[in-house]
């Protein structure tokens, strides 16, 4: 199996966590029989298809209970359970505690590992539609602060990319609030036309987003994070989708050599 194959394979069980897949399309995008899939899926993963796609359904309900006013009901249904009682069961049995509880607790679970402060006003992000846009991208499965993803980006650069007609983006494929460091995955991805690299590709996600700025060292990027999910998503009325948050890289070490100056854009998804 090659690395585009078992990309296309995580990318596919991604986007349809919430539906029942196919055994056929899953086959015809690796290239392999749904039994050989499932030993070479978990020896990447560490986790079998079933576990990978469950995991995905309570996560992305935590995110939606976390993240929404909708109703935990309703949450249930658009994640891919049969009903209520099915959410509850699972969602008990992976963080323990029933999702009524995580609701009732949303800001506690938000702000648990930031200064105990008085919120303050909240930041005005720029509301902004970002096109869908082909990208070439590598993956890795890491805590999201560690030196595992700036090898991931010298990987991903050694192959060659226009400079005046990229940009680079980190996708936040989880959230580390509900995610096990061990199961979080970024991509390092590059939007180019099609340059013949021999790299997996897929698609951005298009949409609203809510775009904040950070400005200096990607090394105090949390800061700005605090900020966001401390004094904005606690006060918003915006509904804040279970997409994942996208990382955009304007200014970098390619652009200058004062980290001060290096600027971020940290896209949070929007419910359409």
């Amino acid at each position: 199996m090659t690395l585009e194959h078992i990309y296309n394979t995580q990318s596919y069980i991604q986007e349809h966590y919430n539906q029942p897949l196919s055994i056929a399309r899953l086959e015809q995008l690796s290239f392999y029989s749904y039994r050989n899939l499932q030993r070479i899926f978990k020896s990447v993963y560490g986790e079998t298809i079933g576990a990978y796609q469950s995991r995905l359904k309570c996560d992305h309900a935590f995110k939606k209970i976390l993240f929404s006013q909708m109703p935990i009901s309703d949450i249930a249904l658009e994640v891919g359970y049969a009903d209520l009682q099915a959410l509850r069961k699972a969602f008990k049995k992976r963080y323990g505690f029933p999702p009524s509880e995580a609701r009732n607790n949303r800001k506690t679970l938000l702000a648990e590992d930031l200064p105990a402060i008085e919120l303050r006003p909240p930041p005005n992000p720029d509301i902004v539609h970002l096109a869908t846009q082909n990208i070439y991208y590598l993956s890795k499965q890491t805590a999201y602060e560690t030196r595992a993803i700036d090898e991931l980006w010298d990987e991903l650069l050694a192959y060659e990319f226009a400079e005046e007609l990229s940009h680079y983006y980190g996708i936040l494929n989880d959230e580390p609030l509900i995610t096990d460091d061990i199961h979080c995955r970024y991509d390092a991805a590059v939007t180019q036309a099609d340059t013949g690299q021999q790299l997996p590709t897929k698609e951005l996600r298009g949409g609203a987003y809510a775009r904040f700025q950070h400005q200096g060292s990607y090394d105090d990027i949390e800061n700005t994070y605090d900020v966001i999910f401390r004094d904005w998503i606690l006060q918003t009325e915006l509904e804040i989708s279970s997409e994942p948050i996208i990382e955009q890289y304007v200014v970098t070490e390619e652009h200058t050599d004062d980290p001060n100056e290096y600027l971020t854009y940290i896209l949070i998804p929007l419910v359409q």
